[in-house]
């Protein structure tokens, strides 16, 4: 453990889901800046074991998002100034029987956490929203003041903690903002993502099968994206606003695995067999306009520079 408590202050972070990817990454950004991180969730995983290890000031608390009672204990205790709200049902199912376990935790757990934090003064409120609202009904690039058309029960539940999410903080006037956030890449990446069944494929040398990889997707690098939360978070400008963080354009599948396989020298074998999806989503891009005008000089990195830190050896 971390034995010094120099460069601390009195600021105090709460994440739900923050044993998750996301959570644990901006967390662990977080802790290098001396503010007090609780990292809530009801699964830890290493990232937030060895961020709690070795500093002082990140805190693990065991807490469910569906459980009211337990999340009003544990905002009451932290009282945090900003509240990232990470925590979510990521089941991307186009079967609508799971609709009611994955609103449980998207959209009931979204307002438990909302009534769990009414007596606490926060500064930011901060939720983790999808570019799969969108669907695949209007053109590219998506904007935020597009119609959203949700094509699953994650993409319609993300949306419906939007607006819960907009609608209980003007009655009880509280401050909130919605990033919609679309593709990102970063080492240690999930194992039920595109680029990390690439990578574990390259590594066990074992033939990769996916879809022709028409589809086209916009990725922000992880470092770039952990930027735009942390900074957007703190400017007032930023609030109460519904912001895309994205790169602003999009690559195809195809080209990825095409690209991963000649940094490693077309030594990866992709077989193109897997039928799209029901419903597929053939191109999402974002437009980062919105972005770039609050976040002023921001730039994202090159996205062949993120695929190349993954997959180079």
């Amino acid at each position: 453990m971390d034995g010094t408590s120099a460069g601390l202050n009195d600021k105090k972070v709460m994440i739900t889901g923050g044993g998750g990817y996301l959570g644990s990454k901006l967390a662990e950004r977080l802790a290098h800046s001396g503010i007090h991180c609780f990292l809530l969730d009801n699964i830890f995983n290493s990232t937030a074991t060895n961020l709690s290890s070795k500093f002082r000031h990140v805190h693990l608390v065991s807490a469910d998002i569906t459980d009211l009672a337990g999340l009003k204990n544990a905002c009451r205790t932290i009282s945090p100034h900003r509240v990232f709200h990470f925590a979510a049902s990521i089941d991307r199912t186009r079967d609508f029987s799971r609709f009611g376990e994955i609103s449980e935790i998207n959209v009931t757990g979204t307002l438990n956490l909302l009534e769990a934090l009414d007596d606490v003064a926060y500064e930011a409120f901060c939720f983790s929203g999808s570019s799969e609202v969108y669907g695949n009904m209007t053109p590219v690039p998506f904007s935020e003041e597009q119609l959203p058309v949700p094509v699953s029960p994650y993409s319609l539940t993300k949306l419906m903690a939007e607006e819960l999410i907009k609608t209980w903080s003007g009655i009880h006037k509280k401050p909130f903002m919605i990033f919609r956030i679309f593709l990102f890449m970063g080492t240690g990446m999930p194992p039920v993502t595109f680029l990390a069944q690439l990578k574990e494929a390259m590594v066990r040398n074992e033939e990769f099968r996916m879809t022709g990889g028409r589809q086209k997707r916009d990725y922000l690098l992880l470092e770039d994206l952990l930027y735009c939360i942390d900074t957007l978070s703190k400017m007032k400008e930023a609030s109460g606003e519904t912001i895309n963080l994205c790169s602003g354009n999009s690559v195809s599948i195809k080209e990825i695995a095409d690209t991963v396989r000649e940094i490693t020298g077309n030594t990866l074998r992709i077989n193109h067999s897997l039928p799209y999806r029901e419903n597929e989503i053939w191109e999402i891009r974002g437009s980062n306009e919105k972005l770039k005008k609050i976040l002023t000089g921001f730039e994202p990195q090159s996205f062949l520079k993120g695929i190349h830190s993954l997959f180079e050896k």
